[in-house]
Parts: C-alpha cells; structure tokens; sequence
C-alpha cells in the first residue's frame, strides 16, 4: 500500500515549508493535482477506500 502513496511522498520530499504559498506552488509543480498521475492515485486510493483498506475520517478532517 505504500507504493499507492509514493507519488505523495517524492512530491512533498525536501519541500521547502517556511514559506506555504511558495511550497504550494512547489508541490503542485511537482504533482499537478489535475494531471494523469494524481486522478490514477484518486482512483487508486478510491479502490482503497471501498475495500476498507483506508479511512475516511482523514479526508473530511476540515469539516469540523
């Protein structure tokens, strides 16, 4: 299941995180949210998901 999440992981390594509008911008030039690898890794962590392989609760962690 790690190698589900490596592309996460080699995005965000070193990320520089003193400056959070820079280190965004960084971290989407490195993995394009919209792109061919992050909607395979949706559809990757969706599978997970509905095996029971992965939480929910982390995803809706903003809802208060």
């Amino acid at each position: 299941m790690l190698e589900t999440f490596r592309p996460l992981i080699d995005a965000g390594a070193e990320l520089d995180l003193s400056d959070a509008n820079a280190a965004t911008a960084e971290l989407v030039r490195r993995f394009d949210p919209t792109g061919h690898e992050a909607q395979s890794l949706n559809a990757e962590l969706r599978q997970l998901l509905e095996e029971g392989k992965i939480a929910a609760s982390w995803l809706c962690a903003g809802d208060g």
